[in-house]
């Protein structure tokens, strides 16, 4: 599950059911490293184009509550989001967003978490946009 309001607007990862096509979420955690990496996939209304959130994690090796930022000193975490319209928003290095890890169960490979930062364009009309209430909730493979 992963969802979020986009400048207030509802943000659901969920594809049309497919053999080969983009699944709703997909990412990975390495525990020797504290990586995660979440994948976020929706079908946009435009055709057959989907918008993709990505999310990446350092130095997590349990519960959190922390800024993430795209610079140092020691970034948490960053989010980047790709639409079939205006390309790639990126994370805004002024403005801290948030990444808190709630749930982390290393026994049945759980992770789930909350998130919430401003994103930019400068190539589109809409320069910032607003991310809030944000959560997820991932099965990894060990």
């Amino acid at each position: 599950m992963f969802a979020c309001l986009v400048d207030g607007e509802p943000w659901i990862a969920e594809t049309p059911p497919s053999i080969s096509g983009p699944i709703p979420l997909s990412g990975e955690y390495n525990s020797s490293g504290g990586f995660l990496t979440l994948q976020a996939t929706r079908k946009n209304t435009d055709n057959n184009l989907y918008d993709k959130f990505y999310i990446y994690g350092f130095d997590i090796y349990g519960i959190i509550n922390d800024s993430i930022r795209s610079q140092n000193p020691e970034p948490v975490g960053f989010i980047n989001y790709m639409t079939s319209n205006c390309q790639e928003y990126y994370h805004d290095t002024i403005q801290k967003g948030v990444l808190n890890i709630t749930h982390f169960d290393n026994i049945n490979y759980i992770i789930s978490g909350t998130f919430s930062m401003d994103l930019f364009n400068p190539s589109c009309s809409t320069e910032i946009m607003h991310i809030t209430n944000g959560r997820f909730d991932f099965k990894y493979s060990y």
